[in-house]
């Protein structure tokens, strides 16, 4: 029987293990963003908070939750490569992003028909979740072995 002799990693094993767990966490960071944005549309349905504004339905918040978090760790891949401290600088932009996002928000919605206040402050609040697990699961803060500890970064 002919033993296999250790190989040291390459730089392309690497990456692909990077690569990997990034790929993880932005499919927790989207499946709990979703998950949480469904739980919303649900209770609004039921609450009958908006009941015909489209922007409060199921398939415009999954995938705009989805764009985002996808968006979000796009984001976060590019700063693990280029950034000495990239889970401080994530959350500082991902926290300036969730502020800027709801700009356009209140700045829109309130004009759509039926709109309401309330539908307009519940999907301002829906930005929240998607931004929230970016953070905790690209940073790895929920885990607490964050990426630049553990080889992403």
């Amino acid at each position: 029987m002919t033993s296999t002799p250790n190989r040291q990693p390459t730089d392309t094993d690497l990456s692909l293990g990077r690569t990997s767990r990034l790929v993880r966490r932005g499919s927790l960071a989207l499946v709990v963003a979703v998950a949480v944005n469904s739980v919303l549309v649900l209770l609004s349905d039921l609450a009958a908070i908006a009941p015909d504004l489209t922007h409060l339905s199921y398939g415009p918040v999954a995938v705009l939750t989805g764009a985002g978090v996808v968006g979000a760790t796009v984001v976060y891949a590019v700063l693990a490569r280029s950034v000495r401290a990239p889970d401080r600088t994530f959350t500082r932009a991902a926290i300036a992003a969730l502020a800027l996002s709801m700009l356009p928000t209140a700045a829109v919605v309130p004009g759509e028909p039926g709109a309401t206040l309330l539908g307009t402050v519940v999907l301002g609040i829906m930005h929240v979740p998607p931004a929230v697990a970016s953070i905790v699961f690209l940073t790895g803060r929920l885990s607490g072995t964050a990426p630049e500890t553990t080889g992403l970064g």
